[in-house]
């Protein structure tokens, strides 16, 4: 797709109000932040939701529902849920795949288990093709999200099972611990990897984000930004919103000529449903 594909991943799942004031916790808080980063620029927001007592990652269904109710109502941004375990949590796998009940147009598959530091984040590949069967019987597209090397065979095998369809959407994670290292050359050879009919985004964490994306656009890419990625604008300076960093990389994109692709235009390069 020649339009660049922007998506905002507005809150994950363990970024704390010790760590910024500015991150989005409450479903309000949420729904405020999605619809801000869509009116920036994005075609995509990245639901995680946050438990309204503790504030950590959940996969409580009504949370969902409200958020998604909430956006639907303000805008018509693409949808994606997470079905994350949560790294160092390892959520039941009947509650990852919960949300799956609402019918997103969108829904992330993490392709592998690994290491965020010390915390352990389980995913078997039973799990992948139970979840994959499930979203095919949905109509929900896969977002599968590739954390090293290693995951990108994963993705092989899964299309050799026909448990994939092209195009197949898939997001290079750039720079977690103990994951690939956000580099030129790594990230390079992860393109190299890709199956063909792959429409492909990419995103660093933490210092690593805005050198990313910009790399992202400069290979054809599609930029994945937001506070779930990093809470800083620059160095040490917090960004003050989702939406800040959504404006930034869509300046840059139009800098370089290229044209920012609305939620309508991104269902149909992905092959969403109706």
């Amino acid at each position: 797709m020649d339009k660049v594909i922007i998506t905002c991943a507005v809150t994950g799942s363990r970024i704390t109000r010790e760590q910024t004031p500015y991150i989005p916790l409450s479903p309000q808080e949420i729904i405020d932040a999605a619809v801000a980063a869509h009116l920036a620029g994005a075609a995509v927001v990245h639901i995680h939701v946050r438990d309204k007592i503790t504030h950590l990652g959940t996969q409580d269904i009504s949370l969902f529902r409200e958020v998604s109710e909430g956006i639907q109502s303000r805008c018509g941004v693409i949808q994606c849920f997470t079905t994350s375990g949560i790294p160092g949590r390892n959520l039941s796998e009947n509650d990852r795949l919960a949300p799956l009940a609402l019918n997103p147009e969108l829904a992330s598959v993490d392709l592998g288990s690994m290491n965020f530091g010390k915390l352990t984040y389980l995913v078997t590949e039973e799990f992948i093709e139970r979840e994959l069967k499930q979203m095919r019987e949905r109509n929900i597209k896969p977002e599968l999200e590739v954390f090293d090397l290693g995951m990108l065979e994963t993705c092989r095998r899964l299309i050799k099972q026909d448990l994939l369809k092209p195009p197949y959407y898939i997001g290079l994670i750039l720079g977690t611990p103990s994951g690939a290292p956000a580099e030129v050359r790594v990230f390079q050879t992860m393109l190299d990897l890709l199956p063909p009919d792959s429409i492909w985004f990419a995103t660093g964490v933490g210092k690593h984000s805005l050198n990313i994306a910009v790399q992202t656009l400069l290979l054809g890419g599609h930029p994945r930004v937001g506070l779930e990625d990093t809470i800083y604008f620059s160095n040490g300076v917090l960004a003050r919103s989702n939406a800040e960093l959504v404006d930034r990389v869509v300046r840059i994109a139009k800098e370089m000529g290229k044209e920012i692709a609305t939620p309508d235009e991104a269902r149909q390069a992905l092959g969403l449903k109706d």
